[in-house]
């Protein structure tokens, strides 16, 4: 039977295999910085990881959305959409990116697939080298796409700490914009 520190030691050294492209990567913080609104989506525990990241960004002063929330207003040439998907191959993320891309939105994927319905028409695409819970050739001990998710987690966690640097926004700025009521 597993031990606990063991499988603690088999999910750390997966989080962190994944290797991103560093010029993608780039691409999606100034993306970031410059957009009006953000919009992050995903389905699943991609979906929670997403959120999480919102968090983050309103923390940081930025105005971001959910997008299957119902105060989530429309999307608009100056946003971006951050679309979270192991497979790139949801429908109701294809459908997503096509309406933001229609109204001219900037659109980027964070995903485990190089060759999708979603990589064909999105042009800022960070591909993570991690299971999700469609892979055939499996390299992860963990079952039903983990693997993905915690890489996704701490690439938008790096996300968080280059962007507090580029917008020059302390804890104490942070911790200003954290809610005050929960």
């Amino acid at each position: 039977m597993i031990k606990i520190n063991e499988a603690k030691k088999i999910v750390l050294s997966e989080m962190s295999r994944p290797v991103v492209d560093e010029a993608k990567f780039d691409e999606l913080l100034i993306k970031l910085g410059r957009a009006a609104n953000i919009f992050v989506v995903g389905h699943g525990r991609s979906g929670l990881v997403a959120k999480m990241f919102a968090n983050r960004l309103l923390q940081l002063g930025l105005s971001v959305h959910a997008i299957d929330e119902i105060t989530c207003p429309p999307v608009k040439k100056t946003d971006l959409l951050l679309i979270l998907s192991g497979s790139g191959s949801s429908l109701a993320l294809v459908d997503a990116a096509e309406i933001a891309l229609n109204e001219k939105a900037e659109v980027a994927l964070i995903t485990a697939e190089d060759v999708s319905r979603l990589t064909a028409v999105i042009k800022t695409v960070i591909v993570l080298r991690a299971d999700t819970k469609h892979s055939t050739h499996k390299v992860s001990k963990q079952p039903m796409g983990a693997m993905f998710e915690q890489s996704s987690f701490l690439l938008l966690e790096a996300c968080v700490l280059c962007l507090q640097e580029r917008l020059a926004r302390d804890e104490v700025f942070m911790e200003n914009h954290h809610a005050n009521i929960e």
